[in-house]
């Protein structure tokens, strides 16, 4: 008589795989602190498992712990390479990146910031699996040229700055409704004549600017 012999799964193991689904329960309930724990529990019995180090890069992704995440992603990539947790990786770089920029928008100066965004965005391009990829690429092409206008931005924003502090605060202005004079462009230094509209309908207390005598 011959049986099926199925495989022997030790005490360990099965430990192993129950602190791993506890993990992706609280996952799941958003409970990331407990899954954390958990995940962490199944690690120490089995620091192979790449698996559950892609759990827990997911579960420290959901916390904004992008540094650790992207740690965890690579280990389990080390392990095990896998088109999966390849797209995973990337979209946490994509969204790592995506929060610098918004962090960055609030900043006197968010050059470092975008500078930073810049470089994970590289890594995050760099990291699809080619062909393989779910990940559109044009998603993270259009990340990165919107990283590189900001950073254009911020830095003419800067030197802007930098030339305004040259002059005293009595002898700066704000000049508004620039947009419906597109071809008048202001330089600094550039003498303006400003006259006071007292016949402008919708605000009779209104200046003009005369650049060259244009308007």
């Amino acid at each position: 008589l011959v049986r099926d012999s199925k495989p022997c799964i030790s005490t360990e193991e099965r430990q192993r795989d129950e602190y791993s689904k506890k993990a992706w329960d609280f996952y799941m309930d958003f409970k990331e602190e407990d899954a954390l724990h958990y995940i962490n529990l199944a690690l120490d019995l089995d620091k192979s498992d790449s698996n559950n180090w892609n759990i827990k890069a997911i579960i420290l992704e959901g916390m904004k712990r992008y540094k650790e995440s992207e740690y965890c992603y690579d280990i389990s990539l080390n392990l095990s390479f896998q088109n999966l947790v390849c797209d995973n990786k990337v979209r946490m770089l994509y969204d790592w990146a995506s929060k610098l920029i918004e962090e960055a928008k609030k900043l006197p100066n968010g050059l470092k910031k975008l500078e930073e965004a810049k470089e994970i965005n590289i890594r995050a391009i760099s990291s699809r699996p080619g062909e393989n990829s779910e990940e559109d690429l044009d998603k993270y092409l259009h990340q990165r040229d919107a990283i590189n206008s900001y950073i254009n931005q911020e830095k003419e924003y800067q030197r802007n700055l930098e030339t305004l502090k040259k002059y005293p605060k009595d002898e700066l202005f704000t000049i508004t409704g620039r947009q419906f004079y597109e071809n008048l462009t202001l330089t600094p230094g550039m003498a303006l004549k400003l006259v006071k509209e007292l016949y402008n309908e919708h605000d009779r207390d209104a200046i003009a600017v005369f650049a060259d005598d244009e308007l």
